[in-house]
C-alpha cells in the first residue's frame, strides 16, 4: 500500500504513476478505480498515471481509500481480477476558510453608571479548518474607546467603566475573528450598545440669580420673568 498527501484546492493534480505486474496470463489487460472516487487513470506507456479529477476539500473529506482493480480478459472469458492494491490519499488542510460569527450584527441595552468590568455579551465565531488554521482569536477595532476590551480568546466584550448617557447614548463597535492560519483571514461583526437613563443629574438654573424689574401698578398674576432651568437627564426624569 501506498500513502500520497496532496493540499486541498489544488486543480486536478498527478499523484503517482503505477505499473501494471503480472498480467502475461490475460490478453488486452488494464488497471482501473473501484468505486466512485475523485480520481482517474490515464496510461502512460505501459504504465498509469494516477490524478485527481478534480479539486479536493479537506472539509469534505480528509482521507481517501482508492483500490485498484485489474480489469482484462483471458483466451476463455472476461475476469476482473480482485483488488491489487489500495492507495491512501490524505488531504491537507490549507488556509481557506475564514472565521464565521454565528451572528453579524449584536445590540444590547445597558443602563449608565453600571459596575467596571461589566460583562456586555460574548461574541462567537467559528472556522472550519484544523489546527492553526482554525485557531480563533478576537479584537476591537483600534479606534474603539478605551472604555471597552473584549477577551482574545474567549469573545467576552465588557465595559471597563461606567458608561454615561449624556456624554454618549449609543456605542457602536466592529469586533474581528482573525485565524491563525498563514496568511491570517479574519471576518467582522458590528456591536450597538444603547445606553439607557438614570435619574443621576439634578436640575441645574441657568444662573444663580435672577432680577426681574415690574411697575408698581401691575395687575395681579402679571408676568414678572422666566425662570430657565435645565435637566440633562431624558424623559419623566428631567421634567
Amino acid at each position: 500500500n501506498q500513502t500520497v498527501v496532496i493540499p486541498e484546492s489544488q486543480p486536478p493534480t498527478p499523484l503517482a504513476i503505477l505499473e501494471l505486474e503480472g498480467d502475461s496470463s490475460f490478453k488486452d489487460s488494464s488497471l482501473a478505480i473501484e468505486g466512485d472516487v475523485p480520481f482517474f487513470l490515464s496510461p502512460q506507456s505501459g504504465k498509469y498515471l494516477l490524478s485527481t479529477s478534480k479539486p479536493l476539500d479537506y472539509e469534505m473529506k480528509s482521507e481517501y481509500h482508492i483500490s485498484m482493480v485489474v480489469q482484462g480478459s483471458s483466451s476463455e472469458r472476461s475476469v476482473i481480477a480482485p483488488p491489487q492494491r489500495e492507495i491512501r490519499v490524505m488531504v491537507e488542510d490549507v488556509n481557506d476558510n475564514a472565521p464565521h460569527f454565528s451572528q453579524t450584527d449584536y445590540q444590547l441595552e445597558v443602563e449608565e453608571n453600571n459596575e467596571p468590568a461589566l460583562t456586555l455579551l460574548q461574541v462567537s465565531a467559528s472556522d472550519a479548518d484544523s489546527g492553526l488554521n482554525g485557531r480563533v482569536t478576537y479584537s476591537l477595532d483600534k479606534h474603539t474607546s478605551a472604555i471597552f476590551k473584549v477577551d482574545s480568546v474567549t469573545g467576552q466584550l465588557s465595559a471597563l467603566s461606567p458608561l454615561d448617557r449624556e456624554q454618549k447614548s449609543v456605542h457602536k463597535l466592529t469586533v474581528f475573528a482573525r485565524d491563525s492560519g498563514v496568511p491570517p483571514l479574519e471576518s467582522q461583526a458590528s456591536v450597538i450598545i444603547r445606553v439607557l437613563d438614570q435619574n443621576d443629574n439634578a436640575p441645574v438654573f441657568s444662573t444663580p440669580h435672577f432680577i426681574f424689574f415690574i411697575p408698581e401698578n401691575a395687575p395681579p398674576f402679571a408676568q414678572v420673568g422666566v425662570i430657565e432651568v435645565e435637566d440633562p437627564d431624558e424623559g419623566l426624569k428631567a421634567l
